[in-house]
């Protein structure tokens, strides 16, 4: 569901690099479409208490593996619990080794402002959390996905308390 995430942020252009091969055998010539790749993305890591090892190696591995495919040239990684601790940054053909500090409460608003004011240029933002939380702070002009990690039968709870964006949960112990 990250990746299908992922690809659907992706745009798409027309090229005549690269013609429409429906058309090519009655002669005529017309642009083809390609696809462009998600300059940046933002990676939100919810570093509060209740988020474990465990969990962050889960999502890593998913957000590795679409990184790894080709389609985003950049990714800032912000690790936050009630303010940010660390920002990292990758490009295509790093590697995503997510290295978290914090583990105090729990307040997103320090990372949407720090969006808003540092990576304007973003297609989408990934938050990982468990959702556990009350200060969502305000909806970015991007798309924003919620990686809920823990108890799956309280994901429709928490995730029905979102104001933006949309919730996929990850079950403890696999990412989905």
């Amino acid at each position: 569901m990250l990746r299908r995430f992922i690809d659907s942020t992706q745009t798409n252009d027309f090229s005549w690099a690269r013609p429409n091969r429906r058309f090519l055998s009655s002669g005529a010539w017309f642009p083809g479409q390609s696809a462009n790749t998600i300059n940046h993305l933002v990676i939100a890591v919810d570093t509060s208490g209740s988020i474990d090892d465990k969990a962050l190696v889960a999502f890593a591995s998913e957000v590795n593996g679409a990184f790894g495919d080709g389609g985003i040239d950049k990714i800032s990684v912000l690790y936050s619990d009630t303010e940010i601790h660390r920002v990292e940054e990758f490009v295509a053909g790093d590697e995503l080794d997510m290295r978290p500090e914090g583990g105090g409460g729990t307040a997103f608003s320090e990372v949407f402002r720090w969006i808003a004011q540092n990576a304007s240029d973003a297609s989408a933002t990934i938050f990982f959390t468990d959702l556990e939380v009350f200060d969502f702070g305000e909806e970015p002009a991007m798309p924003v996905m919620w990686a809920v990690y823990g108890d799956t039968r309280k994901f429709e709870e928490l995730s029905a308390r979102t104001p933006f964006g949309e919730s996929i949960s990850i079950m403890e112990g696999s990412a989905s």
